[in-house]
């Protein structure tokens, strides 16, 4: 059962120079069809069944345009910022602490976009290992230990665009921000310093002996003990992997140059514009790991790119 709620206001002032448009929504799904884990021995991994839980998805959306300086004079100002606001939270789940797995992946009144992580305590100073708090004191990380609740996800997200033309120049460029939480550089590489793969320059500050400060990273060890293999493991489970992975990315920026009518005749042409554009310019982030916009992801973030042209009409 799917029940919506939705409010929207559209809003024109001062003659259409300044358009609003707002929306409010809340969504509800009841009876949600999900895969429950089979045993092996079943010959399929899961069956498809509904399970009493019901999902919310609610948030706030605006866009605004304004024109600062309207056209007709020799400079035109126009300026659109867009921003949203979502997210979603399992409102209600029967029974969760009896399902299969479900109970150790989501927790009534969290979102769904939640990671259930030991809480990282650094380094011990003796043994130079990875230290986690052990939530249930039996000596043992498991997944009770696991308490430690993280939202990986945007909280917010917008851009701002900005048009100005001034006789022949005409200048854009869009902003884009991310407000959210993600994987970082540590949950890319955590496989126990010194062994063999890539790591992060930052595995240099390890520890090095009894006694010492802790350094933030584990011992280097060349094939890994039970004990080094399993922490570095659960640092890839910790808290130490979430991190604030809000960016502000200059994502375009053009600026064009078109003859004035006279002198493209004296030239025989219809039009001529010089212009040059650059996506992906610019990116302000705390984030530590490959690309902001896809954190914890192992790909590349997008390449910056220059286009210099002329466009010309005969």
């Amino acid at each position: 059962v799917n029940r919506k709620f939705e409010v929207s206001l559209d809003l024109g002032m001062f003659n259409d120079r300044i358009m609003l448009t707002a929306n409010l929504y809340r969504n509800r799904s009841s009876e949600q069809l999900v895969g429950i884990p089979l045993a092996p021995t079943a010959g399929f991994s899961v069956v498809q069944a509904n399970f009493p839980a019901v999902v919310q998805n609610a948030g706030m959306e605006f866009d605004i345009t304004a024109v600062n300086i309207p056209s007709g004079r020799n400079f035109e100002w126009v300026t659109s910022l867009n921003l949203t606001v979502a997210g979603n939270k399992l409102v209600a789940f029967p029974g969760i602490e009896s399902s299969p797995w479900y109970d150790e992946r989501y927790t009534v009144g969290e979102p769904l976009d939640i990671v259930k992580l030991y809480g990282y305590r650094g380094v011990d100073r003796m043994s130079g290992e990875y230290e986690f708090a052990d939530i249930n004191r039996d000596g043992r990380y498991n997944m009770d230990d696991r308490r430690y609740i993280r939202f990986v996800g945007p909280r917010a997200f917008g851009g701002l665009h900005n048009s100005l033309r001034f006789a022949g120049f005409q200048l854009d460029f869009l902003l884009q921000w991310v407000s959210q939480d993600g994987y970082n550089a540590t949950h890319l590489f955590s496989r126990a310093p010194g062994m063999l793969s890539n790591q992060p320059d930052f595995v240099m500050n390890r520890w090095t002996g009894q006694g010492q400060d802790n350094q933030g990273q584990q011992r280097f060890t060349i094939g890994g003990t039970k004990a080094e293999s399993a922490y570095a493991n659960n640092l890839y489970y910790s808290t130490a992997s979430v991190s604030d992975a809000s960016f502000i990315r200059l994502k375009n920026l053009s600026l064009s140059y078109t003859l004035g009518r006279p002198i493209a005749q004296r030239l025989h042409v219809q039009e001529l514009t010089a212009f040059v554009q650059g996506q992906n310019l610019l990116t302000i982030t705390r984030h530590n790991g490959l690309d902001p916009e896809n954190p914890g992801s192992t790909s590349l973030p997008p390449l910056r790119t220059l286009t210099v042209g002329i466009k010309l009409r005969i």
